[in-house]
């Protein structure tokens, strides 16, 4: 590893080949861990509240990686994506409403 001035800098003209597809390979694993972490919490506090003509509403919520869709708390289908779940909901004459967080409401 390259030796830092002052200022705690290096100079990567100063880096070995391998040392900079390692630190490299390192940086872009951590950016992807984080933006997937960030996704992974944004999902688990994901409801969101669907409506049909008559006012029935459902909700789809993402519990241990399945998309379960609730009237009211009765369980009315599972589907292993988002997209399923929507395409359900839409077949069955339901409309999306409006999302909220479940830490906040």
């Amino acid at each position: 590893m390259p030796k830092k001035d002052p200022k705690g800098m290096v100079n990567i003209r100063d880096f070995s080949e391998e040392e900079l597809r390692s630190i490299i390979e390192r940086s872009i694993n951590s950016l992807q861990s984080n933006a997937v972490r960030e996704v992974e919490e944004t999902l688990q506090n994901f409801d969101e509240i669907w409506m049909d003509k008559e006012g029935h509403k459902l909700t789809i919520i993402l519990e241990d990686d399945m998309w379960n869709v609730y009237a009211g708390e009765q369980l009315d289908g599972t589907f292993p994506s988002y997209n399923e779940a929507k395409q359900y909901l839409l077949e069955e004459g339901f409309k999306p409403k409006r999302k909220f967080d479940k830490q906040t409401n």
